[in-house]
């Protein structure tokens, strides 16, 4: 709990330098009316309307001007917190695993950071596909929108299994045989899609947590399900490491 817990605060405070640099991206691309047309109606639906008003502010500046501050600075600070996250998931992945060689420093930063870059494009690229992928073929009728949308959600499982394996096979000081990888990125993926649905039908037909936090819903739900998708990538490794320790004591 308390690995899950450094986790998900590194990447909840990644999320605002994340977010500054992606629309400072977008202003500097000459794309801004993707946030009135596209994006801001979805987020107006899910928060207050006093959050709706500062987030719609902050972002509209960003796309006037500091674009390249927020270009450059933003994505330093999102690479940095990020690669907090992962050097905490490396730490709990080598108690995890009983793994007792320590990397050096220097290696320990190399590797986390290297991490950081390519489980986060794989993330990313995994939530482009399956949120943006309509916008470029909203006009092509049944069946090819039924098909372009298992298309979709195919190619994001397959991003979000090589981030999940990527982290499972080099988080570790020491890696990970491959057919072990291959079974927890399984298991923790097929138990964070279990999780996201549970939670979305908790929130859906049992909470009322907008008459409890008010405008402070949205961030209480969002921290709520980082933390819980940290909870259940751990678990996933704990269980693909007492199975594959159970497993290797049986044919030693």
């Amino acid at each position: 709990m308390t690995s899950a817990s450094a986790i998900s605060f590194q990447i909840f405070t990644a999320l605002v330098p994340f977010l500054l640099f992606a629309f400072a991206l977008l202003g500097f691309l000459d794309l801004g009316d993707v946030w009135q047309k596209h994006i801001a109606t979805h987020v107006k639906a899910n928060v207050s309307p006093a959050m709706f008003t500062v987030i719609n502010d902050t972002i509209t500046k960003v796309l006037a001007s500091r674009q390249l501050f927020w270009m450059t600075a933003g994505l330093l600070v999102t690479i940095w917190q990020i690669s907090g996250a992962v050097r905490a998931i490396m730490g709990a992945l080598n108690r995890i695993y009983r793994v007792r060689v320590n990397r050096p420093w220097r290696s320990r930063m190399l590797v986390s950071t290297a991490l950081s870059v390519a489980v986060g494009v794989s993330l990313l690229a995994a939530i482009a596909i399956v949120s943006g992928g309509p916008l470029l073929y909203r006009h092509v009728g049944q069946p090819a929108t039924a098909g372009l949308f298992v298309v979709r959600w195919g190619l994001a499982s397959v991003l979000m299994l090589v981030a999940v394996g990527l982290l499972l096979r080099y988080g570790p000081a020491e890696r990970r045989r491959f057919r072990w990888v291959s079974f927890g990125t399984g298991l923790v993926v097929g138990s964070w899609l279990l999780m996201s649905i549970g939670f979305g039908a908790y929130l859906t037909f049992v909470a009322s947590y907008a008459s409890v936090f008010g405008n402070l819903a949205t961030i209480v739900v969002l921290m709520g399900y980082i933390y819980l998708s940290s909870v259940v990538f751990l678990a996933g490794a704990q269980v693909q490491a007492l199975v594959s320790l159970r497993a290797e004591r049986a044919t030693a």
